[in-house]
């Protein structure tokens, strides 16, 4: 079901018009587009799950074909003036007012953390504004990684937004003489209300939004509202988009478009209530690039990122650019994990050659107990972290490497670091949150082992915490068994600087053993488990359980409603070792043939049905 769908239409009815694949060439495309994106974009907010660094990650696989322009341009901040041609003066001397941040992200942050996300937002619509200058010269692409702040309006924040960078940037343009027309089209899941409502009035602007569902009044003299509802696929989208988009050109003749490229309806998306596929996402964005492209007088086009959560955010955007920008070449994205790992690998390259002054051919990563003991006066061997790294060589890595300021910027001012090397069961990492050690905000036990798998040493990660005290859970997502606050943000962070502590201590991999099955869920896409045929079942189970809340799939099964079909008999969860492959060697061990074959067959095997509860009988 898609619930209910309606469309709001203002302006002269509009012809249809077929659809035609068009594609730029690669190298004019790369030649004449402009990125946009600065550091003040990476700012992490507290309690959600907005990707701080989304447009890094587009820029860093871009980067990685050969696909960037000559250079990134950082913007201007956009000045208070800018900001007031569209807000209300009351507002925006409001914007770091509590009442403002509870209407924007509802709660409340402390001022520090609400300095930091005004600065990034009003960068971000100083990225719009250069954008469009850029669409309407010789940059007819202008890709602006940030951006799309489409909720808030003219004297009111809401849905993470507190400036509306389009309204900003069209003003801009207006006070600097750029008389033409002006569309919008945004695909972000949710509402473009602000957008809406900031140009209601203006005959000059057209907005067209495709969403779920209305979240303002419609009326406006030039807009197309289309409220497709929830569960929407691929074909009702496109055929949405393709029906209203090519008229609302033909009709309209935009000099300038803004694209809201929202990528939160992914199935993927851990906020959004459609279920759009990479396939479909990706056709979705090479229709508004082509139709765009085609139009009379060839407007110019500025990408905004708009919604998109979790870590995965990244993907669907850089797919379609790197198709654009390579003149129609396939290149999938490769997971967000592997390009975490790939931007630390980097980072602790350069923090070795800075501090050491000696290059090591690519071996170096993080500090070395030999390399500082000398000039600190520090002893060796069992003061170490795993034998090998200092206390302070792990705290200026932490440093230099970002995750400390990440955590200043949750609004932890001054985090501590604690180290316990004295225990057998493994050694012991504490990070505090403040001096006094009130607030824990991770914990690391760890040990090297060679005794798990024979025949390999292995990184055992016995036990891993990452939670933020001040933060709280949102009604959609509560509590997993054992979880008292929200997590950090920083798994896949951790287990890449714990991927490059194996492979600098040339250890085979990580060794974890999951004690629920949500764990093991949360790891799956980093870690395998050790046996097969264990794999094999575990991914059945998965698929049978896909869709469902980690919570509510761990109390099915703690309540024995998990069924094997097989037998009859409830699955009970038992805990089994998985293990991140580093060396060469294990990674065949765990990803050769014969384990394939064997993982294969036990999928294929294993079917699980769920039992209904009594109540519901």
């Amino acid at each position: 079901m898609t619930g209910r769908r309606s469309t709001e239409r203002r302006g002269p009815p509009l012809p249809p018009v077929p659809c035609r694949p068009f594609f730029l060439g690669g190298w004019l495309a790369r030649r004449r587009a402009l990125f946009v994106h600065g550091p003040e974009y990476s700012q992490a907010l507290p309690s959600s799950d907005v990707d701080r660094h989304r447009g890094e990650r587009i820029l860093a696989f871009l980067d990685s074909r050969g696909l960037l322009p000559s250079r990134v341009v950082r913007p201007p901040p956009a000045s208070v003036r800018d900001l007031e041609e569209v807000h209300d003066p009351t507002y925006v001397a409001a914007l770091e007012s509590p009442e403002t941040a509870r209407d924007a992200f509802g709660f409340e942050l402390d001022p520090p953390q609400l300095d930091r996300i005004v600065a990034m937002q009003r960068a971000m619509a100083g990225g719009t504004v250069l954008a469009a200058r850029a669409a309407l010269g010789r940059r007819p692409l202008a890709v602006n990684l940030g951006g799309g702040l489409h909720h808030a309006r003219r004297a009111r924040a809401g849905g993470f937004c507190l400036v509306n960078d389009i309204g900003v940037a069209v003003a801009a343009l207006r006070r600097e003489g750029f008389d033409g027309r002006v569309l919008v089209v945004d695909l972000d899941m949710h509402d473009g209300d602000g957008t809406r409502l900031l140009f209601a009035g203006d005959a000059t602007v057209h907005t067209f939004s495709i969403h779920a569902d209305h979240w303002a009044p419609t009326a406006a003299v030039e807009s197309t509202s289309v409220s497709l509802g929830h569960d929407v696929g691929d074909a009702e989208l496109l055929g949405a988009l393709r029906r209203e988009l090519p008229a609302i050109l033909l009709r309209f003749r935009p000099r300038l478009v803004f694209y809201v490229a929202g990528v939160d309806g992914a199935a993927s998306d851990p906020r959004g209530t459609w279920r759009l596929t990479p396939e479909g996402l990706l056709a979705r964005d090479l229709a508004v690039y082509q139709a765009v492209r085609r139009a009379a007088g060839r407007p110019g086009l500025v990408v905004l990122l708009g919604g998109g959560y979790g870590p995965d955010a990244w993907r669907p955007t850089a797919r379609w650019l790197g198709r654009i920008l390579s003149g129609g070449r396939r290149d999938e994205p490769p997971p967000t994990e592997e390009l975490v790992l790939g931007r630390y690998r980097a980072a602790a390259q350069r923090l070795d050659e800075e501090l050491l002054a000696a290059p090591r051919g690519g071996e170096g990563l993080l500090l070395t107990a030999e390399d500082i003991a000398p000039a600190l006066g520090l002893r060796t061997g069992a003061d170490r972290f795993l034998g090998f790294y200092s206390p302070h060589g792990v705290e200026v890595a932490l440093e230099r490497l970002g995750l400390l300021e990440r955590i200043r910027q949750l609004g932890f001012a001054h985090p501590v670091l604690e180290f316990d090397l004295s225990g057998e069961a493994g050694q012991v990492v504490r990070l505090y949150g403040d001096p006094d050690r009130r607030e824990l905000l991770g914990e690391l036990r760890a040990r090297s082992r060679d005794d798990a798998v024979p025949g390999f040493r292995l990184l055992a990660v016995e036990w891993l915490l990452l939670q933020n005290p001040r933060a709280v859970f949102p009604p959609d997502r509560p509590p997993l068994p054992g979880q008292q606050h929200p997590g950090l943000g920083l798994l896949r962070d951790v287990v890449a600087l714990l991927v490059l502590a194996c492979e600098r201590l040339g250890l085979d991999g990580l060794l974890f053993v999951p004690a629920h099955y949500h764990m093991a869920a949360q790891s799956s896409r980093l870690l395998r488990f050790l046996d097969p045929e264990r794999q094999g079942r575990f991914e059945a189970m998965r698929q049978r359980l896909a869709g469902m809340p980690l919570a509510v799939a761990n109390r099915l099964l703690e309540e024995g409603r998990v069924v094997d079909a097989a037998t009859g008999r409830p699955v009970r969860w038992e805990p089994a070792p998985m293990v991140l492959a580093v060396s060469p060697a294990l990674k065949e061990r765990i990803g050769g043939e014969e384990y394939e074959r064997k993982r294969a067959a036990a999928r294929e095997a294993a079917r699980f049905v769920i039992r209904p509860n009594a109540a519901e009988d």
